[in-house]
């Protein structure tokens, strides 16, 4: 199976934590946020 540039959760494994913490409530909105953009940052 080959991924594609945008699909980082597959190549990755270990950005999917921020995710789950998020959904937990333990992180705050604006650290997935963060994340998201160095996601986006390095495929586009």
């Amino acid at each position: 199976m080959s991924l594609e540039a945008w699909q980082q959760w597959g190549k990755r494994p270990e950005i999917e934590w921020t995710l789950v913490e998020r959904a937990r409530g333990s992180l705050q909105e604006m650290e997935c946020t963060k994340q998201l953009v160095r996601l986006v940052s390095e495929v586009h």
